[in-house]
């Protein structure tokens, strides 16, 4: 066995070697008996793993460059002279634990400690050193050789990096499976909705024409309180056939396939203008588009819906004081995504509904009749894109609705 050679003596805990000592200097003694001094003691100081001699007390008596670089506490150069520092101090351990953890190592030739790392030595971490006893000539108590083992954190950092890999794959499986599950839901929910409009407008269509009808003939012989409850029941149908048609376009809009084509944004604009034409001249409401034209990849259908809605939007809560004015701004797209700003000077609305009004059937103006789906069906079309929406209003001077587009 390999032991420390009778010539070399350690200096006192904590001072430097004295002259005529071979101070820290560790010799083996080989099965030819030649002994190895200064080579050896360079190998382990120059070691590429943090090596440590502790004496049976647990105080460093030698410790290499890359364990002063990597343990030495409250300093960052490499010539700290460590020796004399109690083990315990690099470690979070008491030092009746680090001593029992030491005697543990006798028989597994390993050892864990918690140590201080870091540039600042503030960073706790579980590290494992192989531990080997050696023995000198002439002393009763062992030396203890400690060095740390970079290959069990390797591979145990391996094991855990491999298996947060599997747990992530069986998570992406999961949400394809999820995913393939709700695209099911949507084609099936888009289907409902075609039928339920249809058959919902069917009976609308018969109950608005026999209401005409009734009017027509028996209107001038009705009582005032029966010609206003036959205007009543004409509004309600009027409305329920508005809904119908809001929710198909709505689940329209969550479900029909995004096919992208290159778009002229304002080629878009000026589409949703002419075919709103009738409303704006009704009401002699104007819009100016400004900006440089903006192009960019999109479903076609659903941008249409997007513009037409926040139009409808504008023109539904205009303000009786004042005609409806819309001023549409095209920003290109540079360092961020391109915008499209739609303003207007109507009714507006509370400053706490900028999110309320996306909202599906949440309407926050109960005077002004409508579904409360329009703005949620923009929001819809903005998700199905990867784009945003938002908006901002004083509640008396109209709104601001921006959308910011990712080409």
């Amino acid at each position: 066995m390999s032991v420390l050679s009778k010539k070399d003596t350690f200096a006192p805990v904590g001072s430097p070697p004295e002259a005529g000592q071979t101070a820290t200097l560790l010799h083996l003694r080989s099965d030819t008996n030649e002994l190895f001094g200064h080579p050896l003691r360079s190998a382990f100081v120059g070691s590429p793993y943090a090596s440590f001699l502790l004496d049976a007390n647990g105080t460093v008596m030698l410790a290499n460059r890359r364990a002063q670089r990597q343990f030495a506490p409250g300093t960052d150069a490499a010539d700290i002279d460590m020796r004399g520092t109690t083990f315990a101090d690099l470690t979070h351990q008491t030092p009746e634990e680090v001593f029992a953890r030491l005697k543990a190592a006798s028989s597994s030739a390993r050892a864990n400690f918690t140590m201080n790392t870091g540039r600042k030595r503030q960073t706790p971490r579980n590290l494992d050193f192989h531990v080997a006893m050696l023995h000198a000539p002439g002393q009763s108590t062992p030396i203890y050789h400690l060095t740390q083992d970079h290959l069990t954190s390797t591979v145990d950092a391996l094991i855990t990096m491999n298996g947060r890999r599997l747990e992530t794959h069986e998570k992406l499986t999961r949400l394809e499976a999820q995913y393939s599950a709700l695209h099911q839901v949507m084609i099936a929910t888009e289907a409902y909705a075609h039928t339920a409009s249809h058959d919902l407008r069917t009976p609308l269509n018969t109950l608005t024409g026999l209401l005409q009808i009734f009017e027509m003939n028996f209107g001038q012989e009705l009582p005032d309180r029966a010609v206003e409850y036959l205007s009543y029941m004409s509004r309600a149908v009027a409305q329920m056939d508005t809904l119908t048609g809001d929710f198909l376009e709505h689940a329209r809009s969550a479900a029909i396939e995004l096919v992208r084509e290159d778009l002229d944004m304002t080629a878009m604009v000026k589409n949703a203008l002419d075919d709103l034409k009738g409303e704006f001249e009704a009401i002699a409401a104007t819009c100016e588009i400004v900006g440089p034209p903006v192009n960019l990849c999109a479903e076609p259908t659903l941008v249409r819906m997007l513009v037409n809605n926040l139009f409808t939007n504008a023109i539904k809560y205009r303000h009786d004081a004042r005609p409806l004015h819309l001023r549409v701004t095209l920003v290109p797209q540079g360092d961020a995504p391109a915008q499209m700003i739609v303003q207007d000077n109507g009714m507006g609305f509370e400053p706490g509904a900028s999110e309320a009004i996306f909202l599906p059937f949440r309407r926050c103006n109960t005077e002004i009749e409508g579904t409360g789906i329009g703005l949620a069906t923009c929001r819809e079309v903005c998700r199905r894109h990867g784009w945003s929406i938002t908006a901002q209003s004083d509640g008396h001077t109209g709104s601001i609705f921006t959308v910011l587009m990712t080409t």
